[in-house]
């Protein structure tokens, strides 16, 4: 079963990408943990920035679009799809931020706002700050962008204030915007 899945994904995924008619090379493989089966979808490309777009929101929606395009053949498969390695090193930076941040806070207290994350990117920022013992994360907001802190264990945070400060932004936020 896991075979023919896997030979669905990369057609699948292959269609798209003659369609999009971006020069690339498709490698699809299955990682299996006790908890999920993953398929990895990478994608190497010359030409990639057409398929990561700005701040990898073409990347995004093509993530969606193969997940539910292929959700319906076996929903305990999970699909990661990746254009030269964007979304490794995207983590990477989160990472070195929430340590950057952890720095800062040991050096004057202060908290340290990250700015505004999806879902993903707010859970490598809460994983990092997690293994530090003296630092813990604050996510603020509605929605799925929400603004994310890192502040001292010791410290607290006034919530209420943090929206009201960024009502503006929230709001902008819930509305609906058109795909650019």
């Amino acid at each position: 079963m896991d075979k023919k899945v896997v030979k669905k994904v990369d057609d699948v995924v292959g269609k798209l990408l003659d369609l999009i008619e971006v020069p690339c090379k498709l490698d699809v493989e299955l990682e299996k943990t006790d908890d999920i089966k993953l398929i990895n979808v990478r994608i190497k490309s010359e030409e990639g920035l057409p398929l990561i777009g700005f701040k990898g929101r073409t990347l995004r929606a093509l993530q969606t679009l193969v997940v539910n395009m292929l959700h319906f053949e076996d929903p305990e498969y999970r699909i990661s799809v990746d254009v030269n390695d964007f979304k490794v090193e995207h983590s990477n930076s989160l990472k070195e931020r929430a340590l950057s941040a952890i720095e800062q806070i040991k050096k004057d207290g202060k908290k340290v706002d990250l700015g505004l994350l999806n879902s993903f990117d707010r859970r490598i920022v809460h994983m990092t700050v997690a293994e530090c013992k003296d630092c813990v994360t604050q996510s603020v907001g509605v929605g799925r962008m929400k603004r994310i802190f890192v502040l001292s264990k010791d410290d607290k945070m006034d919530v209420e204030s943090v929206l009201d400060d960024n009502k503006e932004i929230l709001d902008s936020l819930e509305k609906e915007t058109p795909i650019e």
